[in-house]
């Protein structure tokens, strides 16, 4: 995925880290998307806390010594990790509570196809084969896909925008009557 946006190794950072990586992590992908890779790697007793502070786009505010507060660091980001399991599996393995604004965050997305992960590899015998073709475009063509797709939302945003709340209105309008407010709220 960090693919899309540019050289995978240069992006992709690790949860394997401090908090104050964290922000400086987030900080540095503002207006962008922060790609964590392997959850598991990171502190199931602190993961909770870094959800919040990470997506709610604000460091930790410091007091000074002779009076007043630092300034506090912002920013803006889309949040996208891997792991081997999901986000309230792996700070429930720490006996910690996972809290409904953790799971409204940062949303779990199953990647379980009928190739691998894959549902669909067009003209390809096996997922193995169509995994392989993906990583190496992936190389070839490493930051192209996000640059293009941007390109293409300036120029259609007249188009994007009803679209976005057309498709928002059909989701919700999918929900089961009995889903909870946070489901709803995620489909927003």
């Amino acid at each position: 995925a960090a693919s899309v946006w540019g050289r995978p190794k240069s992006l992709r950072k690790s949860w394997d880290t401090t908090k104050v990586a964290v922000t400086n992590n987030a900080m540095a992908a503002n207006s962008m998307v922060l790609v964590t890779d392997e959850i598991g790697a990171g502190d199931a007793k602190k993961f909770g806390s870094v959800i919040y502070s990470t997506i709610n786009g604000n460091s930790r505010e410091k007091g000074l010594v002779g009076g007043g507060n630092e300034e506090s660091k912002s920013w803006l980001i889309t949040l996208l990790s891997t792991g081997e399991m999901p986000m309230n599996q792996f700070i429930e393995s720490a006996g910690e509570k996972v809290k409904g604004g953790q799971e409204i965050r940062m949303l779990d997305v199953p990647a379980a196809g009928g190739f691998g992960a894959f549902d669909c590899i067009h003209h390809y015998a096996g997922g193995a084969e169509f995994s392989r073709a993906v990583c190496v475009a992936a190389r070839r063509d490493c930051g192209r896909a996000g640059r293009a797709f941007v390109a293409w939302l300036i120029q259609n945003r007249d188009k994007v925008k009803p679209w976005v709340l057309e498709t928002e209105s059909r989701l919700l309008a999918e929900l089961p009557a009995h889903a909870a407010p946070l489901v709803k709220r995620a489909t927003r």
